[in-house]
């Protein structure tokens, strides 16, 4: 396949991109190929820490039947956990989650929040369930069900934590175990109890040996407890909480030798931001990012333009494909915003020969986007919310 390549114009530029694409979608993010070149031992800054199980107990890997660790109690020990995981990408529009929000606001009476979490899902007609519910066939995706497949990417805390009465799952449904045989869009057939919740996975974004097929196979398995260490790699899980077992934790024999874990978090790369951007981008916007793309962009990382400080509010840019806190979008995270202010040294374009209203009305990326391999999923099968098929260019094949 051929590459997504930013160059002089040519007469093939891509006139499907005119509803415009920010760079924030298409800067080349480094991909793969250079991330497995970069100096690991220069990322690790953080001092080690000695992990915790969710009772704020620290961790014996050897004594038999062993607790997962929890990031809230590991993490949360110096860093404003709370605060953090209040950051849109942790939230995704649950921080305003209400039944009646999608007809106050957007006209569409089964949404709840202006993100993911609440919002119709993306290319099908799934939708996370109300709170209130008054028939059992008004009860769409419960929290619990959504964790099994829209977790894969969110790194959990939110919504996937706390029910809607800010209330932990697994702790109030010990108190109230009928609470699953009740139309609570939150707790109706769950299992809170027994798969316990997820916790912001702090090293999902913050170590570089993470491993994302991992903890999606203990997301399939309700295994929510246990899916940061599994993807972690911090040990190996036996038996499913969807299947009526009670798992079972083993850590690696390297770790067993003493009478604690110690982890170093390391700084993000780009690799921690492809475990979910990759195949979003790919479906959503028909862009790759895994090393193919030669662009100019390519000597930045992700970290270099989507900036954040220790409340992990990422800065974002604006996408026209899909909506999520507009309110927080950053005009300036654009090709118009680094070109004609020169950030990061960004040359501005003359365009001498250009007429004014093409610069108005075409994006940037309709002339100065020569190639794309593939495009956006066209078509999803909502019995199942399944893409059906995601179409490559042919022109590249010939």
């Amino acid at each position: 396949m051929r590459q997504v390549r930013f160059g002089k114009i040519r007469p093939s530029a891509l006139l499907t991109l005119v509803t415009g694409v920010p760079l924030a979608a298409l800067i080349s993010m480094a991909g793969f190929a250079r991330v497995a070149n970069q100096d690991t031992d220069a990322q690790k800054t953080h001092v080690p820490v000695t992990l915790k199980d969710e009772a704020g107990l620290q961790i014996d890997p050897s004594v038999p039947g062993p607790r997962p660790y929890s990031p809230r109690a590991t993490c949360g020990g110096c860093h404003p956990y709370d605060a953090i995981t209040r950051a849109y990408h942790f939230t995704m529009g649950a921080d305003v989650i209400a039944d009646d929000w999608g007809a106050k606001h957007r006209n569409r009476p089964w949404m709840s929040s202006p993100g993911q979490n609440g919002g119709q899902q993306h290319m099908s007609y799934a939708w996370l369930s109300k709170k209130r519910n008054s028939r059992a066939d008004e009860v769409g995706m419960t929290p619990y069900v959504y964790a099994r497949t829209c977790a894969v990417c969110h790194p959990g805390g939110s919504i996937f934590e706390h029910d809607r009465d800010g209330q932990r799952y697994d702790h109030r449904m010990a108190r109230q175990p009928d609470l699953a045989d009740s139309l609570d869009g939150d707790y109706y057939k769950t299992d809170w109890q027994r798969s316990g919740v997820l916790e912001a996975d702090c090293l999902m974004c913050h170590t570089q040996h993470y491993d994302p097929k991992e903890r999606v196979a203990q997301l399939a398995k309700s295994n929510y407890r246990w899916a940061a260490t599994v993807g972690a790699g911090l040990g190996t899980v036996e038996g499913s909480v969807a299947d009526g077992q009670t798992p079972r934790l083993a850590y690696r024999a390297d770790l067993t030798s003493a009478s604690s874990i110690r982890v170093v978090p390391s700084k993000t790369t780009d690799k921690n931001c492809l475990f979910c951007h990759a195949e979003a981008e790919t479906k959503k916007r028909g862009h790759v990012w895994d090393g193919r793309n030669e662009d100019v962009h390519s000597k930045f990382s992700c970290t270099t333009c989507h900036t954040s400080g220790a409340d992990h509010q990422i800065r974002k840019g604006r996408s026209n494909a899909v909506f999520l806190h507009d309110e927080m979008d950053d005009p300036t995270l654009s090709c118009k915003g680094c070109h004609w202010s020169g950030q990061l040294g960004a040359k501005k374009p003359r365009h001498a020969t250009l007429q004014q209203d093409h610069l108005e009305k075409l994006a940037c990326v309709v002339c100065h986007v020569r190639d794309a391999n593939v495009t956006a999923v066209h078509v999803v099968d909502t019995t199942t919310g399944a893409s059906v098929g995601i179409p490559t260019n042919r022109e590249a094949h010939k």
